[in-house]
């Protein structure tokens, strides 16, 4: 029992590291304290790697990560120009409050700063920027939520796990960019809501729901509209089998609560993109957009008949044909619905072409929805094998879904 609790107490902890991370930036004379906390934040990753993780995949997979990661160089606008351009104006200027001077517009000053900040601390750690091993801060920001993902599947079922998140990710593990940390935090928030939705975990359950919310939705605007998805899904299944855990909902609305206080700063501070009025998306070109029948289309074709997704979507209704897990179904299918619409209002506002704008954009934004299918739908062929086993705690020892 104490091995479990200090297994759950290390995940957590290392997940606030992440946080205080970002907090110790919002205060430009912290540089100790940032490099004390992302030390520990390395040992603890160790320790529990060494410790706990029973899934030998997960160490290899992660030195191979970091091999690879090291050996490119940042080679797309969004990583160089955005995130790690990001990365240095915090590390140079040692606080994320540097966006009140609304410096390089073109670099959204007004996007989530948790994984540039994460970045600009492990750069503090090494002593010195240059312009390869920053992008490795990403990377190792992966590493919690893969831990977590591990413990919902024993060795082989976590290797079939780690190929399709290859499959659906690729290049966005290494890149530079949060598209992929945003796919990997839903996944594993959504996989620790539906474990804990009708159980009466410990506090400490919650608290690590909390981190793992408030690190997704820090992540980009995006991820909002993501956790906005699992709370609905999770609140109309609660309203749906009438069981409600107040717990939970707690725990919502306290995660969300850095976001909010985000978004309010950047309004109050009038912090946004170059032409924030010409890239706005707004009423006026949902209407215009609308009533055109193509656009629709044009959305459908690129979101809908994603190859990926496609796959993604079959192997999902194959596993849940074969294990008949309704519960799973609904949560999994309401959610991707709900984004996938949220997706469909944002396309038809947008003030660019649509057809460039998606072509630029919708294999990125659906990448969160093809992991869900992907690792729901493994759990859910898995699921009864891990069962047979004692019941199981937030770490992945979960109960049936029967």
């Amino acid at each position: 029992m104490l091995n479990k609790i200090n297994k759950d107490f290390t995940l957590f902890t290392i997940t606030l590291t992440i946080i205080f991370n970002l907090i110790f930036f919002l205060f430009p004379k912290l540089n100790f304290l940032i490099t004390i906390n992302f030390l520990l934040f390395n040992l603890l990753l160790f320790f529990y790697l060494i410790n706990f993780e029973k899934n030998k995949f997960l160490i290899f997979f992660t030195f191979g990560l970091i091999v690879m990661n090291l050996g490119t160089v940042t080679v797309s606008w969004d990583a160089r120009s955005i995130w790690m351009f990001k990365a240095k104006q915090i590390y140079e200027e040692n606080t994320i409050l540097y966006v009140v001077a609304n410096y390089a517009p073109f670099s959204h000053p007004d996007y989530p700063n948790i994984a540039p900040a994460f970045s600009a601390g492990f750069v503090k750690l090494i002593g010195h920027w240059n312009e390869i091993y920053p992008k490795l801060g990403f990377t190792l920001l992966f590493v919690p939520a893969f831990i977590f993902i591990s413990n919902f599947f024993k060795k082989n079922h976590y290797l079939c796990a780690l190929i399709l998140i290859i499959f659906t990710l690729g290049k966005f593990l290494i890149n530079g960019e949060v598209d992929g940390l945003v796919s990997i935090y839903f996944v594993s928030t959504a996989l620790m809501i539906y474990s804990i939705r009708h159980s009466h975990k410990s506090i400490l359950n919650f608290l690590t729901l909390i981190t793992f919310i408030v690190i997704l939705t820090l992540l980009k605007l995006e991820a909002l509209a993501l956790m906005v998805c699992l709370i609905f899904s999770t609140v109309f299944l609660f309203y749906k089998e009438k069981m409600i855990n107040h717990k939970m909902l707690i725990s919502f609305l306290i995660s969300l609560v850095p976001i909010v206080s985000w978004h309010i700063f950047t309004d109050y501070y009038n912090i946004n993109n170059v032409n924030s009025e010409y890239y706005a998306y707004n009423l006026t070109n949902f209407s215009k957009n609308v009533s055109i029948f193509k656009n629709y289309i044009l959305i459908f074709e690129y979101l809908v008949l994603n190859e990926k997704f496609l796959i993604s979507l079959l192997f999902f209704l194959i596993s849940t044909f074969i294990t008949k897990k309704l519960k799973i179904f609904n949560f999994v299918l309401l959610t991707s619905f709900l984004y996938i619409g949220i997706l469909f209002i944002v396309y038809l506002s947008t003030p660019f072409e649509i057809n460039w704008h998606l072509s630029s954009s919708s294999t990125r934004v659906i990448k969160p929805i093809i992991l869900l299918l992907f690792i729901f739908g493994l759990y859910s062929l898995t699921n009864k094998t891990l069962n047979r086993s004692s019941s199981r705690n937030v770490s992945g020892k979960i109960k049936s879904d029967s």
